[in-house]
């Protein structure tokens, strides 16, 4: 009896051991030190001049693998902006690994084209995935946003 409880104990902890595997997520994305300035004048930016507008940003120290940066209009206030990691939340390291805004509601990760909402980064039903990372925006009331973590 003792033995059948040993072997059965060992098997279990076999199977535990072996089905366990570490699954990426937006935690795992590198850390980078963000303080990004916006300029809604730059004609580049001029989506972000009405609400549901976005534009990408690639430039040097936005975000890991850049950024996606939407007006949305949450709770009445027509300058809530939000800055989405392009950093794919689970195939953040690979070549395919980034957000693309594939309508004016959902974004895309192009490695196994799961979507995310563009409204607040959450993912859709279908997709088990974590939601997309994003940093904390201000917004001057004119011309610029700031964009930190």
């Amino acid at each position: 009896m003792r033995r059948n409880l040993s072997i059965l104990t060992l098997g279990l902890l076999l199977v535990a051991l072996t089905g366990c595997k570490k699954q990426e997520n937006f935690y795992d994305i590198p850390n980078v030190a963000i303080s990004h300035y916006v300029y809604l004048s730059n004609p580049t930016n001029f989506n972000l001049q009405v609400q549901g507008g976005w534009v990408y940003d690639d430039a040097i120290g936005a975000g890991y693998k850049g950024l996606i940066i939407y007006r949305r209009y949450m709770n009445f206030d027509a300058n809530d902006f939000v800055a989405y990691e392009r950093a794919c939340p689970i195939h953040y390291a690979s070549d395919c690994g980034q957000m693309k805004v594939k309508d004016d509601f959902s974004i895309v990760c192009e490695c196994d084209d799961k979507e995310y909402a563009l409204f607040d980064g959450s993912p859709y039903q279908d997709n088990p995935s974590p939601s997309v990372k994003f940093y904390r925006t201000t917004f001057d009331g004119g011309n610029t946003i700031h964009i930190v973590n």
